[in-house]
């Protein structure tokens, strides 16, 4: 894997805002993307945070607003607030 990829994986790693920018480098080349953020240490969490927010907008598509946000704060000890923004963020 070339340090280019590296480098820019560790930048977007540090930045939760850069998620977006982070979906894309995954999309275009998955498993350098896998294979930087187990280098980084970050993977595991990286797929337990990808996985929860799959379940999120499952639930949200599924059963709506209000029981994904209740799902949120059970799971996470969000405030109402957070939780909200949390489910928002992921639509």
């Amino acid at each position: 894997m070339s340090q280019y990829y590296k480098e820019a994986i560790g930048i977007i790693a540090a930045q939760p805002d850069l998620e977006a920018i982070a979906i894309e480098v995954a999309k275009a080349n998955p498993s350098i993307f896998v294979e930087a953020a187990h280098t980084l240490g970050i993977g595991d969490s990286l797929m337990v945070e990808t996985k929860f927010k799959a379940e999120v907008r499952k639930i949200d598509l599924g059963q709506g607003f209000i029981p994904a946000i209740k799902f949120v704060r059970a799971e996470r000890g969000f405030g109402l607030k957070e939780a909200k923004e949390y489910v928002e963020a992921t639509r």
